[in-house]
């Protein structure tokens, strides 16, 4: 059976909200934009750092890399300067959320293994 009961807002306002039938509720979120387009795709390196992607691309926000978990070696994520043991490192497997303006900013490195590192972004 739907109830309505009160809630007070981020701003101080009371907001009248109403129960499903089914237990859930509806919260409308104001001032929250949506994704206009997923960004998603696989950096690939070979030892030395290389960035994520080869070209400018722009993100906003917050960007999911994964290691593969065929990887055979630790995958290091970080700016220009990362090598291996100099960085974060992404195990087989493993997932990690990167606050960046543009995914070429990113860079990844491995020891000499080919490894992929899988990313994705509502941007």
């Amino acid at each position: 059976m739907a109830d309505n009961f009160q809630v007070i807002d981020a701003s101080g306002a009371t907001q009248t909200m109403r129960s499903r039938d089914d237990g859930g509720v509806h919260i409308p979120l104001k001032g929250v934009s949506l994704p206009s387009a997923v960004i998603a795709g696989v950096g690939t390196v070979t030892g030395a750092a290389v960035t994520l992607v080869g070209a400018s691309t722009p993100v906003t926000g917050m960007v999911c890399l994964k290691a593969d978990v065929t990887n055979s070696e630790a995958v290091w994520v970080g700016g220009a300067a990362v090598a291996v043991d100099l960085g974060f490192p992404l195990y087989p497997g493993e997932q990690v959320l990167v606050s960046a303006d543009d995914l070429q900013a990113i860079y990844i490195a491995s020891d000499t293994a080919a490894v992929n590192v899988y990313y994705i972004q509502g941007g």
